[in-house]
């Protein structure tokens, strides 16, 4: 039996959607901070505020980077660092490891 490679952009999205349940569950309203741009031919996909998803809450705004491994992990946390934002926004970079049902979160500051 030949195992299916999941594409890149599947797993990515499944991940972002994981993210954004657990936020959900926490009592945030959360949704997606991504736009397409056109270039030509192709699309290309944008993230606002170097961010996939933003969670709100009475409290606290949380501007949410989703990974599915710690690949490109640095480059995550130095835009971050770029972003200047209030004291109750928060900036998270959301890992979650493969056979792991709960994710590390990093608060970036």
């Amino acid at each position: 039996m030949v195992k299916k490679k999941i594409s890149n952009v599947k797993k990515g999205n499944y991940y972002k959607y994981k993210t954004k349940r657990y936020f959900v569950d926490k009592g945030y309203t959360v949704e997606y901070s991504e736009m397409y741009l056109s270039k030509g031919k192709f699309m290309v996909k944008k993230d606002l505020f170097f961010s996939d998803l933003i969670a709100v809450r009475a409290d606290r705004v949380i501007f949410i980077q989703s990974k599915v491994n710690k690949k490109n992990l640095a480059d995550a946390r130095t835009k971050y660092k770029t972003l200047s934002v209030p004291p109750n926004v928060y900036k998270v970079i959301i890992i979650w490891e493969p056979k792991i049902k709960t994710p590390t979160i990093e608060i970036v500051k």
